[in-house]
């Protein structure tokens, strides 16, 4: 193929861009041509050259995992459109029960049109971005000096797994030996009291082998399972940190363990296409959240619905931020938008349960089920654990039979008073219920639950939540009298130190509806199709180093630092703080992949400042596509492919309700037949999985090169593990990648049928647990302990506004001196971190603003296009941060605006860019590429209040570890320019 400069030429930006280029081809036609070229969701009228071929894949522009369409000509990509065959991006019946090529009219110029957002079409200019880095490089100055030379892949991968003197000529490193990767990942012996300052912290099997001083830190990582193979299975290391504290790990967490489903099966959503009442708290249907054009296409469809239930449906919004989906909802006259005060979604979701009990607004028969067979009886499919008993003293368990003298461990009802096993019981059970047995008194869950939502009144909650009186009893009742109503919700209320709780909250709303599985309800995710590799394995062992699913026994009584051993998606934010304490204990090595901590973790201050600590953090690469800001802080960068040059799949969220397997192969490039090594469009640029597997090799570690994949099967690079991955389980009987051919490679990937959605009024939940017993309270939070207290958590949601890691209120004394709180929204052009530097994208809104209300600007005298400076009680000076003041001032231009509530400074993310292009940077003494462009605007996370316990991290989630998002109090001063 033609390999592009390291620039767009004109001609090949106007063939990409859609615009002068098509202009020149434009000629009159008739209403009958169009309705030739006319599909079921639009038309499409650019025919393309007969030479040009389609490469259908699967975007990651963002993280829905939408299908794309790809049109290249002469080896150069021209357009990207929605795959039709992808559900995200059409919505059809197939033939039979798998999708074939035949069900749709999908070609070049076919009549089937996929939909995709606006980052999707640009990822053209990603591919051919001229940020791109296209060599190999490492640093000659210090840490963030932004000194760089040009190195060879083997001095690169040499220097990284032998270690030595690597910076010998860098000033003040003349000295410093590096630990290579081999040796730190072949070290088994135990880390001990040299590694470790905490050892009367350490379990009583200690904190592991020296290879857990590797650590791994990836962020949009859509490459599993080559990586978990890699970091947990050859290199055998427990903790592989992504970026979910920061997005919505405890949002998956606490709807895998309330909705009692397996693990991985990415959270739960509102079924669109059929409730008749939506409730969506801090969820920006239209502009954020995944897949965001399917959700924002299922809700224009509601919306627009005819027949019975046409009249009926409303869409209420809450949310301090007015968001697109509030606008719509308001201006159709079909909702309303309830302005909540930031951080005070428990008083809201509590409230609403409270005023449903009060009223008996909910499903009494069904909340009384206590199993299978009562629930089968019922023509329902699953039943919760509202009659099930509960100690009141802790730890608070459940009470089973063996305590109750029934001789089974199993749960206990009452039944007309008397104590039995819940699976003997052919139907309902006592629901308000209490006993007391042998001196100690049981409570029902649901009567554990009346009196936790009666511990404030209603008057209290809307007073905390700042909304006018009468207005949660409004919306409950609201609610509940509808025929299908469903709430849901995503980063507002989990993205709060308080966010399990209010997470448990809200499904519990659901719960008390019967909604959940349901049409029109509330539904999880489903088992995606899957793949094998076999071959030799090595077992992760120890500690992970955020104590992520892991629990504290220490010899001493509390943590030095928070554990957390109910989150199963790491706790990153926690690691880079810890990490300059050494604590649980030191590293030596750390690997970025596709990763942007130092501009995307809340208080990111502290983020810079382990990356630039050569003693925390001994060596450090990344594997980034561009100089992105962490990346810039690292000793080595290893070039990364774009999206559109790798192979890999993806799955997709719960908006979608059948099973499917998007395939991620290259659009461009070319593949080695003999050797099947793969090159995009830059010759000295490789996957970040073949660099991996190259590691591996290097390193002697299991499960890669000769006979990786086992006998016969060798794992050299990446085309080869996938080619191999797409031959078993799932994908029996196929040809994996090496029929272009097959259907599995044309169609883009694997397809149920998309009409086959439901059984009778459930949804079908392939491949997941479909029959189950759903859990309003959590045994698994009650039963273990804050580790900085020594206190139990709570099994139930709580009335909590902002705590810290010891589950503290944040001091009155705080709000006094810093009154307004901080918020952030997303436009639907932009994801955190890698689309600003994508000028097609950014051309869209040059800049954001902080949105302030005419209320608090009023008060300052402050108009829009004016200046502010910001500050929170913990908010540092960071240099290379452009708005930066000294003294944790930061300066924003403000644009006043009624869409954000009184009390609340918004700024919208994905702006304020000092990396990826934003600033110049040397390579071998020559300036690189920048553009002012993409560094335009203001981003908030230096704003960010620390932990007041800890002081160097921002405030986290006790449970699950999610990041407090929203709500940090700030201090503002009009500046005067």
């Amino acid at each position: 193929m033609k390999l592009l400069k390291h620039y767009l030429s004109r001609r090949t930006f106007l063939q990409v861009s859609g615009t002068a280029a098509v202009l020149t081809r434009v000629n009159p036609v008739n209403a009958g041509e169009w309705l030739e070229q006319l599909g079921k969701s639009g038309s499409q009228p650019d025919r393309h050259m007969e030479q040009a071929e389609i490469v259908r894949s699967v975007c990651l522009m963002c993280h829905s995992g939408c299908g794309i369409q790809c049109t290249v000509q002469n080896g150069e990509l021209v357009k990207i459109s929605g795959n039709p065959y992808h559900p995200n991006t059409y919505d059809y019946v197939a033939k039979g029960d798998l999708v074939e090529e035949s069900d749709l009219d999908a070609g070049l110029n076919g009549k089937d049109v996929g939909t995709l957002c606006p980052k999707g079409q640009s990822g053209i200019f990603a591919l051919y971005s001229p940020a791109r880095l296209t060599h190999p490089l490492k640093r000659v100055g210090p840490r963030g000096s932004g000194k760089w030379k040009v190195v060879s892949w083997d001095q690169a991968l040499t220097e990284i797994t032998e270690g030595g003197k690597l910076f010998k000529d860098v000033p003040g490193e003349e000295g410093r030996v590096v630990e290579g990767l081999k040796s730190i990942l072949n070290n088994d012996s135990p880390i001990g009291a040299a590694d470790s300052d905490f050892m009367d912290e350490a379990p009583p099997e200690g904190w592991g082998p020296k290879r857990n001083q590797f650590v791994w830190a990836h962020g949009r990582n859509e490459q599993s399972p080559l990586t978990p193979r890699f970091v947990k299975e050859a290199a055998g290391v427990p903790h592989m940190l992504n970026h979910c504290d920061r997005c919505a790990g405890t949002f998956y967490n606490v709807i895998e363990d309330t909705l009692n489903i397996p693990r991985f099966e990415i959270g739960a959503y509102a079924d669109y296409e059929y409730c008749t009442h939506l409730i969506s708290v801090g969820s920006n249907v239209t502009h954020a959240d995944y897949p965001g054009q399917t959700r924002a296409r299922y809700l224009q469809k509601m919306a627009k619905r005819t027949g019975p239930d046409s009249r009926s449906f409303k869409h209420v919004v809450v949310d301090p931020w007015f968001s697109p989906a509030a606008a719509k909802a308001t201006h159709s006259n079909k909702g309303e938008w309830v302005p909540l005060k930031p951080s005070s979604d428990a008083f809201f979701l509590m409230g609403m349960i409270q005023w449903m009990i009060e009223n008996k607004a909910y499903k009494v028969d069904y909340l009384a089920l206590p199993n299978e067979q009562a629930a089968k009886k019922t023509g329902r499919r699953n039943w919760t654990d509202m009659t099930y008993l509960v100690a009141t003293d802790e730890p608070k368990v459940y009470l089973t039979g063996k305590d109750a003298g029934l001789g089974q461990s199993d749960h206990v009802v009452l039944v007309k008073g008397k104590p039995t096993l819940f699976h003997e019981v052919d139907g309902p059970a006592e629901l308000d219920a209490e006993i007391t047995l042998k001196g100690k008194k049981y409570k029902t869950v649901f009567r554990m639950l009346r009196e936790r939502v009666t511990e404030k009144t209603l008057a209290e909650c809307e007073q905390r939540c700042d909304l006018p009186a009468g207005t949660i009893a409004r919306v409950a009742k609201d609610f509940t009298d509808a025929k299908r109503p469903v709430i849901e919700m995503f980063r507002g209320p989990i993205q709060q130190s308080n966010g399990w709780w209010n997470g448990q909250a809200l499904i519990i709303i659901n719960m008390m509806v019967d909604n959940i599985d349901r049409k029109g309800g509330f539904n999880p995710g489903h088992a995606a199709y899957k793949g094998a590799v076999k071959g030799e394995k090595r077992k992760a062992q120890g500690v992970t180093i955020d104590r992520h699913k892991a629990k504290y026994q220490g010899i001493k009584p509390l943590s030095t630092r928070p554990w957390y051993p109910l989150a199963y998606r790491s706790v990153a934010g926690e690691f880079f703080s810890s990490v300059r304490q050494g604590y649980p204990y030191r590293i030596k090595a750390y690997l970025n992949y596709y990763n942007n901590p130092a501009y995307t973790v809340p208080m990111n201050s502290s983020v810079i400042e382990a990356l630039l600590d050569l003693k925390a953090m001994p060596l450090t690469f990344s594997i980034d596509a561009y100089m992105g800001e962490t990346s810039s802080l690292c000793d080595y960068i290893l070039p990364d492919s774009e999206y559109l040059e790798r192979i890999g799949g993806f799955k997709t969220y719960p908006p979608i309700k059948t099973r499917l397997w998007g395939l991620r192969q290259p659009v461009v490039g070319t593949v080695d037949p003999a050797t099947k090594d793969y090159r995009g469009v830059h010759p000295d640029v490789q996957t970040g999985d073949d660099t991996l597997i190259q590691l591996a090799i290097r390193c002697g570690l299991p499960g890669f090169g000769k006979d990786g994949g086992g006998p016969g099967i060798d794992l050299m690079n990446s085309w080869q593990f996938w080619n191999e991955y797409y031959k078993h389980k799932d994908f029996e009987g196929q040809t994996g990648l090496e029929d272009p051919q097959s259907s599995f490679v044309k169609l883009g990937g694997k397809f149920e049928n998309p009409g086959n959605q439901y059984e009778g009024d459930y949804v079908r939940f392939p491949g997941g647990r479909q029959v189950r017993g759903l859990r309003a309270y959590s045994q698994a939070v009650a039963t273990n302990k804050n580790s900085m207290t020594g206190k139990y958590f709570d099994g139930l949601p709580q009335y909590r506004f902002m705590i810290d890691c010891k589950e503290r209120e944040i001091d009155q004394a705080i709000w006094d001196e810093y009154p307004i709180q901080l918020h952030t929204h997303k436009d639907a052009w932009h994801t955190q971190s890698r689309t600003m530097n994508n000028l097609w994208l950014a051309t869209i809104k040059p800049q954001n603003y902080a949105e302030m209300n005419p209320v608090d600007a009023e008060k300052m005298g402050v108009v829009s296009g004016d200046w502010v400076r910001v500050k929170s009680p913990s908010s540092k000076h960071i240099p290379s941060v452009e708005n930066s003041m000294g003294d944790g001032w930061f300066k924003f231009q403000v644009n006043v605006t009624s869409r954000i509530r009184p009390g609340v400074f918004s700024v919208s993310n994905s702006y304020g860019r000092w990396g990826a292009g934003a600033k110049g940077w040397d390579a071998d003494g020559q300036e690189q590429f920048s553009d002012k462009r993409i560094g335009a605007g203001f981003s908030i996370n230096p704003l960010y209040m620390a932990d007041p316990v800890l002081g160097d991290r921002g405030l986290q989630d006790p449970v699950a570890g999610g990041t407090q998002s929203y709500g940090t109090p700030l201090k503002i001063e009009k500046l005067s320019v």
